[in-house]
């Protein structure tokens, strides 16, 4: 017997609602494997523990349709994967680390109160990112190959600047259209939806990023900055480190 749709309706906000009633539990796990990496020093078992759970977070707020979950993991990441599995968490890190599993424990208060709106976790979010970053800029890096991705990681190394590797290009919208970046560096073909088609619909979607620069790495031949919107185009080319590396202090006048 096929199950309706109200039926199926309940049985998903049942499951939403167990993951919010979890998720103190399971930032309090995560908080002692913070905390464990700033008393002990490195550990790179703890260190992919954490990871881990984060990750898994991440992976059911997106599967119940809680974007603020996802982007606040996403963000956390990001953080922890620039630090590195070898690296000991000081007491500034490890607050980082700790203010955003707070954010995440607030979300399960927001969906059960109407005094705190998710506008407040997300302007909240938006502080903490600024001050994870400092002074460096955030960009993201949309680009299918891992090869080539660590390649041009590698050319930005000498600039104050975090990049963010996203090889799908429907992911790499959503987080252009959820978070805040600098600039944007895009290969030519994404899964999903491809570097063309990114840029496109971020321009066009009135978001605090529509307007950031972005940047084309392809083989193709003779596509122009005003038809793809684009602000620089660069050929894949044994020159393409020191090309990249301008274009780059370029778009943000370093």
């Amino acid at each position: 017997m096929a199950m309706d749709t109200e039926t199926f309706a309940a049985i998903l906000a049942n499951m939403r609602e167990r993951f919010l009633q979890e998720l103190d539990e399971r930032c309090n796990k995560l908080e002692e494997l913070i905390l464990t990496l700033e008393r002990d020093g490195a550990n790179k078992e703890v260190f992919n523990e954490l990871y881990r759970g984060i990750h898994n977070i991440k992976g059911a707020g997106g599967t119940h349709g809680l974007n603020v979950v996802t982007t606040i993991c996403h963000q956390l990441e990001s953080f922890l994967a620039e630090l590195g599995a070898n690296a000991a968490l000081d007491a500034s890190s490890a607050n980082n680390a700790l203010a955003y599993l707070d954010l995440l424990r607030r979300v399960s208060v927001v969906h059960r109160s109407e005094l705190i709106q998710q506008s407040d976790i997300e302007t909240e979010l938006e502080r903490l990112h600024h001050r994870v970053l400092e002074k460096r800029k955030s960009g993201l890096l949309a680009e299918s190959s891992q090869t080539l991705a660590s390649y041009y990681q590698q050319a930005l190394e000498p600039l104050p600047v975090r990049l963010v590797w996203e090889q799908n290009g429907l992911s790499a919208l959503g987080r252009l259209l959820r978070e805040h970046f600098d600039f944007i560096i895009a290969g030519g073909e994404l899964k999903e939806l491809n570097s063309l088609a990114v840029v496109a619909a971020l321009r066009a979607s009135q978001t605090r990023n529509h307007k950031i620069p972005a940047i084309l790495i392809t083989s193709r031949q003779g596509l122009k900055t005003e038809e793809t919107q684009f602000d620089a185009i660069l050929s894949k080319n044994k020159e393409l480190p020191e090309t990249l590396l301008a274009a780059v202090k370029k778009a943000l006048s370093l």
